[in-house]
């Protein structure tokens, strides 16, 4: 279900993919995964937690993004051409190859506003980093693109990670639920657009000329009707319509 559920999210959200990268930092120390069915819950801002600005923060300086970090081993050939010389990478399975990071919730006006996103990173993995990872590490992610052919290479064995860890880290649960919750909302939304009745340019017509008949007779402006072309005295002139005027008459002045 995750993955239904992030691919239709990556469609209806508008993902950019590999085109536009945002730097992040992660915001507090955290636990690092050293075993492939490990994951652990990561937080990061477009800003250092400790910077030093001579301005206030941003709104978006001030959301906080979750996620998850998952290590991932690589299960594809890479190839490439260094000096000409083509050279071939083996895949590694069982290997941590790096880790990956996946948001997909952001968290502004401490709390007051969540949104689902979804935004990865990867990183790099050394077995000799210790346990923790301190706050202020720098990533540079990417929002996840709506084609699937762009996805990272490692997103379907990330994702299966994470639905096997939520049946016994907390972590994985609440990620997989939010996500999950988070598409079918958006679907909902989409549909019930898709299904509002849409007016017609001859019903937007008569209804603006509805609205202008309205106005004209709360204002008191009389509506003449113009006489049909062709209709006059019987010699075939033309009858025009005269107002009267409105008001006590003018007696007529006598004349020698």
């Amino acid at each position: 279900m995750v993955f239904q559920a992030v691919y239709l999210l990556s469609v209806m959200m508008g993902g950019v993919g590999m085109m536009v990268g945002a730097y992040m930092w992660v915001q507090v120390d955290t636990t690092i995964p050293h075993q492939l069915d490990q994951v652990a819950p990561v937080q990061a801002a477009t800003l250092k937690a400790d910077a030093w600005i001579l301005r206030s923060r941003t709104a978006e300086e001030r959301c906080i993004y979750h996620g998850l970090i998952v290590p991932y081993e690589k299960l594809w050939e890479e190839r490439s051409n260094p000096w000409g010389v083509e050279s071939v990478s083996p895949p590694e399975p069982g290997k941590i190859a790096e880790l990956a990071y996946v948001f997909n919730k952001k968290v502004c006006d401490d709390g007051q506003s969540i949104e689902p996103v979804l935004r990865v990173a990867t990183g790099l993995y050394r077995t000799t980093m210790g346990d923790i990872m301190p706050q202020g590490v720098p990533l540079t992610t990417y929002a996840l693109s709506a084609a699937e052919e762009d996805h990272p290479k490692w997103l379907p064995q990330v994702l299966e990670r994470i639905a096997q860890a939520a049946d016994t880290n907390p972590a994985a649960k609440e990620f997989l639920q939010f996500t999950e919750e988070s598409a079918r909302k958006l679907a909902e939304a989409q549909g019930a657009q898709e299904t509002a009745p849409k007016v017609e340019p001859a019903e937007a017509n008569t209804a603006e000329e509805s609205a202008q008949d309205v106005t004209a007779s709360e204002s008191g402006e009389a509506v003449a009707e113009s006489p049909p072309l062709g209709t006059g005295s019987e010699d075939g002139e033309q009858i025009a319509a005269v107002q009267e005027p409105v008001g006590e008459p003018v007696a007529e002045v006598a004349t020698d």
